[in-house]
This record gives structure tokens, C-alpha cells and sequence, in this order.
């Protein structure tokens, strides 16, 4: 799979994909003593329109590039500016059901600041997938 990642001091998110019609997506987050993550696919357009918000983020630093479960509520994910002078943040929550009975549902919502260097390894690892 491949994959992105973002990190501060206190936490990390990375996120991973793999084609197969769609894409398969993994987001893990860490936070605090917090962790969680969350899979399954995202529609194929959807993906690329989130790679090329985050090669537009990577040139002007301002605006968003997010990313959201194909089936409802399991993750979504955003990356954007948080002030006007470029510095980047990256948002979402995770859910995760449990199969049997009785089902158990967990979540965690983030939110994490990171170095804006960190957004241009992004955005090389997503060249290819965003749409012109």
C-alpha cells in the first residue's frame, strides 16, 4: 500500500490506499495517549479530487483537500489551512463496528497541526493519482 503521514509532537495520522476499482483507504490515528483507525473504500473521483486539493494545499497553503468513506460514517479526513500565514492542520474522526452480537462502536474524532514542509511529501506521494 502505499501511503501518506502527518506528525507533530503529540500525534500522528496517516492515511494508506491501494487501487482496486476504487480505492481501499486505511486511516490510522494517534493522539495524546489516543488511538484509532478506520478502513474501507473510497469512490475513485473522490480520491483524486482529495490528491489534487492537496497538491493546490502544497503550492498556496490555503484552502482544503478531504476525503470521506464510501459507506457512511466509517472515517473522513481533512487537510487544511488553519491561518493565513500557511501553517496546516489535519481533522477527521474514525468509526469502527464490531461484527457479531452484540455490535460495539467505537469512534475518535482529531485534530492534529503539523509542520507545512510535511504537506509537500504529500503531495509527491499523490502526484500521480490527482486529476489535472
Amino acid at each position: 500500500m502505499q501511503g501518506i503521514e502527518f506528525s507533530s509532537n503529540d500525534g500522528r495520522v496517516s492515511l494508506s490506499w491501494r487501487f482496486d476499482g476504487d480505492y481501499y483507504v486505511v486511516i490510522k490515528a494517534k493522539a495524546h495517549g489516543f488511538r484509532g483507525h478506520a478502513d474501507g473504500h473510497v469512490v475513485d473521483a473522490e480520491f483524486k479530487a482529495f490528491a489534487k486539493g492537496v497538491q493546490d494545499l502544497a503550492r498556496s497553503r490555503r484552502g482544503e483537500a478531504s476525503l470521506t468513506s464510501a459507506h457512511p460514517g466509517l472515517f473522513d479526513l481533512t487537510i487544511r489551512s488553519v491561518d493565513s500565514v500557511g501553517h496546516l492542520g489535519v481533522f477527521g474522526s474514525l468509526s469502527f463496528e464490531t461484527v457479531g452480537d452484540p455490535k460495539e462502536q467505537q469512534s475518535l474524532q482529531f485534530s492534529l497541526n503539523f509542520d507545512p514542509a510535511q504537506i509537500e511529501r504529500a503531495a509527491s506521494a499523490l502526484r500521480e493519482i490527482a486529476v489535472p
